[in-house]
């Protein structure tokens, strides 16, 4: 199991559940992923996507463009699919709601049968 402070934390990327299970960080302007462990490569890439940044300003400076907005991923949306976001949101629901109420399993259903009952009679 992954614990919370099991990796270090570096701006721009995100620790996230890739294929099969396995932890990636993925690199949040352009969604490459590298291992947790991995810092060295990361910072390297992040270093790449910034001189590539830089570059595509100065060409747009000189041919008179404005510049170029940075993409959209790079202003913080999700680069994961809306369709695992919505999973995640209401499986915390279910967790919140769980918490909210402080019963155990057990006690939950007894009271959903008990609610079943009456609605049949």
């Amino acid at each position: 199991p992954v614990v919370k402070s099991q990796f270090k934390k570096l701006a721009g990327t995100r620790l996230q559940q890739g294929k099969g299970g396995t932890m990636v960080r993925v690199v949040i302007e352009d969604g490459k992923c590298f291992d947790p462990e991995n810092l060295f490569a990361a910072k390297g890439h992040m270093v790449k996507l910034g001189k590539q940044r830089e570059e595509a300003a100065e060409i747009s400076r000189l041919r008179g463009e404005e510049p170029a907005v940075a993409p959209v991923a790079s202003q913080g949306a999700p680069t994961v699919p809306m369709s695992m976001l919505r999973k995640k949101t209401k499986a915390k629901a279910r967790k919140t709601k769980a918490v909210a109420n402080k019963m155990t399993k057990k006690e939950r259903k007894k009271v959903d049968r008990s609610q079943r009952l009456q609605a049949h009679e």
